[in-house]
């Protein structure tokens, strides 16, 4: 009787095990294949485009981006914004799609910036589309004072933003 209750011990045991296992197995693996979970950063973009010839629609241009992050008055942006927006935040692990509010509360990433600029032929910028076009090119690049960073990235009609990478220093990308 002893030896049948070690058996059937034993075989909820290694059921449970099998179990343990299989759930966290379906959990990872619909984890992967999920479009919501799935991140596509600017990092990972490969589109090649003229960074001075890019659309930019007549709403969405370079003395908006620069008055909505001198003012920080970030919630302007939110009309511009695709549901999800993809948001970057160098070296962290932060974010992927996020609808657009979320991205809003991302931007005090760069909230300490000093003085915006966004102009396609500032030298800082332009080393960066020449250095790391993968990243850059035809992105609006918004670089401060202190060296912040936030680039966009435009949907093709250039009336929407669809990506955001926030970085504390546009030098973290050049090749020194």
């Amino acid at each position: 009787m002893k030896k049948i209750a070690y058996f059937l011990a034993g075989a909820f045991a290694m059921l449970a095990v099998i179990g343990i296992i299989f759930g966290a197995y379906t959990t990872g693996k619909s984890q992967t294949t999920s479009p919501a979970n799935q991140i596509r950063s600017p990092l990972a973009t490969t589109t090649h485009v003229n960074p001075l010839s890019s659309p930019i629609s007549p709403s969405l241009n370079r003395a908006l981006i620069e008055q909505i992050l001198n003012s920080r008055t970030y919630s302007t942006l939110t009309s511009y914004l695709t549901n999800p927006t993809v948001i970057t935040i160098y070296a962290t692990e932060c974010c992927g799609p996020l609808p657009p509010e979320k991205v809003l509360d991302q931007l005090d990433y760069v909230k300490n910036a000093s003085t915006w600029t966004v102009d396609r032929q500032d030298p800082r910028a332009l080393d960066l589309v020449t250095q790391q076009p993968n990243i850059f090119a035809g992105s609006l690049i918004a670089l401060a004072d202190n060296d912040m960073l936030v680039a966009f990235k435009l949907n093709a009609s250039g009336t929407q933003i669809t990506e955001l990478l926030l970085a504390t220093s546009y030098k973290l990308f050049l090749n020194q």
